[in-house]
């Protein structure tokens, strides 16, 4: 038996997840739907919405991006500093300038970008 899996068998039953990583270096984050309840949770709705906003324009239109991952790692990057109870300001703008370099042609996400950064 010189096989063995790296991925997952389901039998007889299902998986239910909000996030599932498999494989090598595979990572699963789930921090933007929290982030954006603390946010909430603060009265900052406009904010919480926006990220959301940036966080389904990454998702709808990554096969327009170059390196789609990366934005969406970047995106939940924001979302974790802006649910802080301090957030650091200039991480924040400093991702959000990256993530307006990554949109291109991609003005959902540049518009996401654009309106987190002038709630800030």
């Amino acid at each position: 038996m010189g096989d063995h899996n790296e991925g997952i068998v389901v039998s007889g039953g299902s998986i239910t997840a909000d996030v599932l990583s498999v494989g090598r270096r595979a990572q699963a984050i789930k921090n933007v739907g929290a982030s954006a309840l603390e946010l909430e949770s603060r009265g900052q709705l406009e904010l919480a919405e926006r990220v959301r906003e940036l966080i389904g324009a990454i998702d709808a239109h990554a096969a327009s991006l170059e390196h789609p991952d990366e934005a969406m790692r970047s995106a939940e990057l924001v979302a974790e500093e802006l649910a802080k109870e301090e957030p650091d300001k200039l991480t924040v703008r400093a991702i959000l300038g990256g993530l307006l370099q990554a949109a291109g042609s991609v003005t959902a996400m540049a518009h996401a970008v654009t309106a987190i950064g002038a709630i800030l």
